[in-house]
């Protein structure tokens, strides 16, 4: 008998990667899945949840957030991810006039005594 196993000598680089943070902060829009590249990435947000951080692969990303349950689609951007990059994006608005607000997030940890603190109004 002969036993044989390939030897690879080239491992796979994983792909770069973002993290998002998605709030649904439309207090009188029904719940919401998210969407990204048309892969569910969470579903039934409600308000005032959010996902906590999710890890997608950096580069431009098509995000939809759509009715829950629906293909109905309240809110798509397309967001230009850059590697190892925090994200929040926050569904303004009232339902009638819902948009996307999309900041960047500084999570590096405050010098001692200090704190980060954002306000979005």
């Amino acid at each position: 008998m002969f036993f044989a196993c390939s030897d690879d000598d080239n491992p796979v680089t994983p792909a770069p990667e973002s993290r998002v943070l998605v709030v649904h902060a439309s207090p009188d829009a029904p719940g919401v899945d998210l969407l990204v590249d048309n892969a569910i990435a969470g579903s039934n947000l409600v308000f005032p949840n959010n996902t906590g951080y999710l890890t997608v692969e950096a580069g431009t990303r098509n995000v939809k957030v759509n009715v829950s349950g629906t293909s109905t689609t309240v809110i798509e951007a397309d967001l230009n991810l850059e590697a190892d990059k925090n994200y929040t994006v926050f569904a303004v608005d009232a339902v009638t006039n819902i948009s996307a607000l999309v900041l960047s997030d500084d999570l590096t940890p405050p010098a001692s005594g200090n704190a980060h603190v954002r306000f979005v109004h």
